[in-house]
């Protein structure tokens, strides 16, 4: 071993723990790029489940925002059925008050035209009906 000028060799006593040294390095730094490969390996698998799952979340994100899109339009649509039936119940109700008003009014002025052509009858049948009834609690008394 002393034939090599470029390499340094310590005393007989230490030879053998630098050879050691120099050996457990050279072990040391394969198993370290063993091990370095292993993480690339694993760090490009990582990657790729990554990069799966991103592309199966978009896809699913889009599926659901189509649903929601469906959703918003179905409701929308569905408001302005209501609206069209509130409008349409509305003028409904509408018409039917302005014929009962109609109604009222036409009812009020046979009432009045009835009475006023009674006006001494009515009076008349008023006091029967009390007559009648002073009768009937004298009678029970």
């Amino acid at each position: 071993m002393n034939a090599w000028d470029d390499i340094h060799w310590y005393c007989n006593k230490s030879e053998q723990k630098v050879l050691r040294s120099i050996h457990l390095d050279k072990e040391i730094e394969q198993k370290l790029d063993t091990f370095w490969a292993m993480v690339d390996v694993r760090m490009t698998q990582v990657s790729k489940d990554i990069e799966a799952v991103k592309e199966s979340t978009k896809a699913k994100m889009q599926a659901v925002e189509g649903v929601v899109k469906d959703m918003r339009v179905d409701v929308n649509k569905n408001l302005q059925q209501i609206n069209v039936d509130m409008n349409n119940f509305k003028a409904e109700v509408d018409k039917q008050l302005a014929l009962n008003q109609k109604e009222l009014c036409n009812l009020s002025v046979k009432v009045n035209s009835i009475l006023e052509g009674q006006e001494g009858k009515w009076t008349e049948v008023v006091k029967k009906q009390v007559n009648k009834s002073l009768g009937f609690v004298s009678d029970n008394t």
